[in-house]
Protein backbone atom coordinates (compact mmCIF):
# COMPACT_ATOMS: atom_id res chain seq x y z
CA UNK A 1 0.00 0.00 0.00
CA UNK A 2 2.94 2.35 0.67
CA UNK A 3 4.08 2.20 -2.97
CA UNK A 4 0.56 3.10 -4.10
CA UNK A 5 0.43 6.20 -1.90
CA UNK A 6 3.89 7.20 -3.06
CA UNK A 7 2.82 6.65 -6.66
CA UNK A 8 -0.26 8.80 -6.18
CA UNK A 9 1.86 11.62 -4.78
CA UNK A 10 4.28 11.35 -7.68
CA UNK A 11 1.40 11.41 -10.19
CA UNK A 12 -0.03 14.54 -8.56
CA UNK A 13 3.35 16.22 -8.62
CA UNK A 14 3.92 15.41 -12.28
CA UNK A 15 0.43 16.56 -13.24
CA UNK A 16 0.90 19.83 -11.35
CA UNK A 17 4.13 20.33 -13.27
CA UNK A 18 2.24 19.50 -16.48
CA UNK A 19 -0.34 22.19 -15.76
CA UNK A 20 2.41 24.74 -15.23
CA UNK A 21 4.08 23.76 -18.50
CA UNK A 22 0.80 24.09 -20.41
CA UNK A 23 0.16 27.49 -18.87
CA UNK A 24 3.62 28.55 -20.02
CA UNK A 25 2.87 27.17 -23.51
CA UNK A 26 5.59 24.51 -23.19
CA UNK A 27 3.50 21.80 -24.81
CA UNK A 28 6.39 19.44 -25.56
CA UNK A 29 7.51 19.47 -21.93
CA UNK A 30 3.94 18.97 -20.76
CA UNK A 31 3.54 15.97 -23.05
CA UNK A 32 6.71 14.38 -21.70
CA UNK A 33 5.52 14.86 -18.12
CA UNK A 34 2.17 13.21 -18.89
CA UNK A 35 3.93 10.27 -20.50
CA UNK A 36 6.22 9.90 -17.49
CA UNK A 37 3.28 10.12 -15.12
CA UNK A 38 1.48 7.30 -16.90
CA UNK A 39 4.36 5.02 -17.76
CA UNK A 40 6.24 5.30 -14.49
CA UNK A 41 3.36 5.53 -12.03
CA UNK A 42 -0.25 5.09 -13.12
CA UNK A 43 0.41 1.97 -15.16
CA UNK A 44 1.97 0.33 -12.07
CA UNK A 45 -1.01 1.25 -9.88
CA UNK A 46 -3.46 0.03 -12.52
CA UNK A 47 -1.62 -3.29 -12.81
CA UNK A 48 -1.61 -3.76 -9.02
CA UNK A 49 -5.34 -3.00 -8.86
CA UNK A 50 -6.09 -5.58 -11.55
CA UNK A 51 -4.34 -8.24 -9.43
CA UNK A 52 -6.90 -7.72 -6.66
Amino acid sequence: MRKKASGNNEIRSLLNQTNMEFQNKNHDSATLLVEESYLENYEFIRTEKMKL
